[in-house]
């Protein structure tokens, strides 16, 4: 795999690469300089191994295709489109520097802070609107998460990675039958099971950022990404009334509408959000366009902030050729046993030595990838949206808050426990795992995975062949099961049985 650290310094057209931002399953991330229009921008290079593949081809195209036709204040705009000299594609879109929403929750966390109610609507309603002209245009993001909203440094949302997005128009099947692409916290329930997505399941995501950004703590917890969809299906979240009372009826309305399991039951398109939205910052006070701000709870009322692992930026990641060695803890006979039985397989690789700085790396695998990289903005402060004295005046003007919110401290709920699937664990590595009929590599180190590229249908119990360049799985893609192996990369298949 190419180093990304050699186009450092180097030129494309007029723009001039300053830095590695980050990588993810099709691209390498940039930060670059428009030396024309004396601006910023970012730079995503699809990687070599991936160029070769005309079905992720057409999918990198296609995000560019599909985000460029979109103008919105909350989108990231996509610049233009070309090929360096050695032959990658690239995009070039809008930077926004003020960081990740998920970065400036920690940062509040870690001060004991939170945002205002008024805040909070106003940022939702800002990317409700924004979806507005995404689901009207046929794109479905599927993957809304605080790590996939940056903020401007006045503290405004520009919504991102529309590259994983379904385009409901699209006849050509670019994506695995019944695969799950989103974040399990923020996944909704038709989403986590598998089911047919549309507009209805960005807003239920869309509700879970607003019930974490009024409580505090994200609605649903457990020890496995199969534990929080279990809960995001069947269980109903803490009562918002209960962590965060003394709020207009009328946000309450929008969250748990937001939040209702069957789709039928939900706003029926971002619009009816966004009107719902704007009753409830007219019940809580604001004047028109909200107001940024955080609120400090007084030193006898102090809110309690969920110390847990907040999921960020989820990124299908390749693996580099070269930089991992394996542990082989079984032989291939205890392989084949284990086919007999149909067991499923999965095995850790170590660490790699190299770091990306996308985001902080979550602790979640998800049941099928995430395709695309989110466009990373590299970190900032956050004091465009701290206002310690609460009597500053915040960003835009708008009318003045009270001096303080009394919240009380956040009763915990204890998760129920759900069976985990077992697996087969080596210290520190990779996690080899099939889901729908297909082979995916996940990483819980940096949260990453990606699907093997080019495996034959109905490929099931992935294990890492002996030397650990190569996975063994079976497929009956010949008529009959037998067993395959074949690089990370999808080279060299070959069958062995």
């Amino acid at each position: 795999m190419a180093d990304s650290s050699s186009l450092i310094g180097q030129q494309i057209g007029q723009y001039r690469i300053v830095r590695h931002i980050g990588r993810g399953g099709m691209a390498d991330v940039y930060l670059a300089h428009d030396e024309t229009l004396q601006r910023d921008v970012v730079i995503k290079t699809m990687l070599p191994a991936i160029a070769q593949n005309e079905e992720l081809l057409a999918r990198f195209q296609r995000e560019a295709q599909t985000t460029a036709r979109l103008f919105h204040a909350n989108l990231v705009q996509v610049y233009t489109a070309g090929v360096t000299p050695t032959e990658q594609p690239y995009l070039v879109m809008q930077y926004i520097e003020g960081g990740a929403l998920s970065d400036h929750l920690r940062q509040l966390a870690r001060e004991d802070q939170w945002v205002t109610t008024i805040y909070a609507l106003s940022i939702v309603r800002q990317v409700a609107d924004a979806l507005r002209v995404a689901h009207q245009a046929g794109v479905i993001h599927r993957d809304i998460k605080p790590s996939n909203v940056l903020l401007h440094g006045d503290g405004s949302p520009v919504l991102t990675d529309l590259g994983i997005a379904a385009v409901q128009m699209e006849t050509t099947r670019l994506t695995q039958t019944g695969g799950v692409m989103g974040t399990p916290h923020y996944m909704a329930p038709e989403q986590g099971s598998g089911k047919p997505v549309d507009g209805r399941s960005d807003i239920y995501s869309l509700g879970i950022i607003l019930y974490e950004l009024l409580s505090g703590q994200l609605p649903f917890e457990a020890d496995s990404p199969w534990g929080i969809i279990h809960q995001h299906l069947y269980e109903a979240p803490p009562p918002l009334r209960q962590l965060r009372p003394g709020l207009a009826a009328q946000t309450y309305k929008v969250v748990e509408t937001c939040l209702q399991k069957s789709p039928e039951n939900r706003y029926q398109n971002a619009s009816d959000l966004v009107a719902a939205i704007d009753q409830a910052l007219a019940a809580e006070g604001a004047q028109a366009g909200g107001l940024p701000g955080t609120w400090r709870p007084p030193a006898e009322r102090a809110f309690h902030f969920p110390r847990t692992t907040r999921p960020t930026v989820v990124e299908t990641t390749l693996p580099a050729s070269g930089t991992r060695r394996f542990k082989w803890q079984y032989a291939l006979a205890a392989f084949l046993v284990v086919i007999v039985l149909g067991g499923v397989i999965f095995a850790l690789l170590p660490d790699s030595d190299g770091t990306d700085e996308v985001a902080d790396a979550p602790t979640r695998l998800l049941p099928s990838p995430t395709i695309f990289p989110t466009v990373t903005a590299l970190p900032t402060s956050t004091a465009s949206l701290v206002q310690v004295d609460h009597e500053a005046t915040a960003v835009p003007p708008a009318t003045p808050l009270p001096a303080t919110e009394i919240v009380p401290t956040a009763t915990a709920v204890p998760p129920t426990a759900v069976p985990t699937t077992p697996a087969y664990q080596y210290p520190d590595g990779l996690i080899a795992f099939s889901c729908s009929s297909a082979l995916f590599l996940y990483d819980p180190a940096n949260g990453t995975q990606f699907a093997l590229p080019g495996q034959p249908n109905s490929s099931i119990v992935p294990a890492f062949a002996p030397g650990g360049t190569e996975l063994s799985f079976r497929s009956d893609a010949g008529g009959s099961w037998q067993i395959y192996t074949a690089q990370f990369d999808g080279s060299q298949l070959r069958q062995i049985t």
